[in-house]
């Protein structure tokens, strides 16, 4: 179980590491035009999902009865949710813009298409853990 959880956690890592590349466009400037992708000016976003990536295990010393490992990807930081799903940017009035209106920002999937992809791989991924596992016994 312990190889198991350790596959698990390199493959969470890794595969945040290569959506979160290939889901976002690279860098753009401020209040620089919205597309279907991220653009990242400092990587905070990015970064914190990197960070997010998590495994467990429990009990903590895995033996003969039943284990339970569990993965968890996110992020922290206040815009992350508006960048994946889209919606109206900005606080509620006083408006800094002169027209009052605040900018609709478009959908920028970033995590739900990397856990996709995560999701894809993992099965031959512990197939392949639980063989090696099976074989040092």
């Amino acid at each position: 179980m312990a190889e198991i959880h350790g596959t698990l956690k390199t493959a969470l890592y890794r595969g945040a590491q290569a959506g979160i590349q290939k889901y976002f466009a690279g860098s753009g400037a401020k209040g620089g035009s919205t597309s279907s992708m991220l653009t990242s000016r400092s990587g905070k976003l990015a970064n914190s999902v990197l960070a997010s990536a998590e495994t467990g295990i429990d009990p903590p010393a895995p033996n003969d009865s039943m284990t339970l490992i569990t993965a968890s990807l996110g992020s922290s930081v206040p815009y992350a949710r508006i960048q994946e799903y889209g919606g109206v940017a900005g606080r509620a009035g006083p408006f800094k813009k002169k027209s009052g209106r605040r900018p609709q920002l478009p959908p920028r999937p970033y995590l739900m298409p990397t856990m996709t992809d995560i999701a894809a791989k993992l099965p031959d991924q512990l197939k392949q853990a639980v063989s090696q596992a099976i074989k040092q016994k």
